[in-house]
């Protein structure tokens, strides 16, 4: 990493391609979002919309920080925030919410009506976690990466707490 990537983490060196003669190097920008925690009346608000009950090990992470990314597959994923309208700022920074982004990927043919949006890798894959089959009004533990192109689920870990 350089020390202008390394002093501005939105920035990543991407390798250099062979264009013929020419060498080609950019820079991808990233976008950083500052999470901030969540009141529990946000995520309520957001379980009744969807009518389900997200998992527990979600429910926490999203308590102390509504949105950041994780780590998928080595693919980073921005997550989805609860709507939170606690204040002008926190709605500007959250109007990308799980409940929007669900609504906006069901829009795919092949997206699973079962599945929940939780966040992007920003080239139209969607995580998601799945309804239960014996109680749709809850979604199970697991993660899940849809793909944008084919409809495919990947596992992507048995429980939230597990991903990076």
């Amino acid at each position: 990493m350089s020390p202008r990537t390394a002093a501005n983490p939105s920035l990543e060196r991407m390798p250099a391609k062979s264009a013929g003669t020419a060498q080609l190097s950019f820079v991808r920008l990233r976008r950083i979002q500052m999470s901030f925690p969540v009141e529990e009346e946000f995520i309520v608000r957001t379980e009744r919309k969807l009518r389900v009950a997200f998992p527990v090990s979600f429910r926490n992470k999203m308590r102390s920080q509504n949105g950041g990314s994780v780590e998928a597959d080595s693919d980073p994923c921005e997550l989805y925030p609860f709507f939170d309208t606690s204040n002008k700022n926190r709605v500007s920074r959250s109007c990308n919410d799980i409940v929007r982004e669900t609504d906006g990927a069901k829009e795919w043919d092949l997206f699973p009506p079962e599945a929940i949006a939780i966040g992007s890798n920003g080239s139209g894959d969607q995580l998601v976690f799945l309804r239960k089959e014996d109680d749709p009004s809850k979604l199970g533990d697991a993660v899940y990466r849809c793909e944008y192109q084919n409809g495919q689920l990947h596992r992507l870990a048995g429980d939230f707490s597990e991903m990076t």
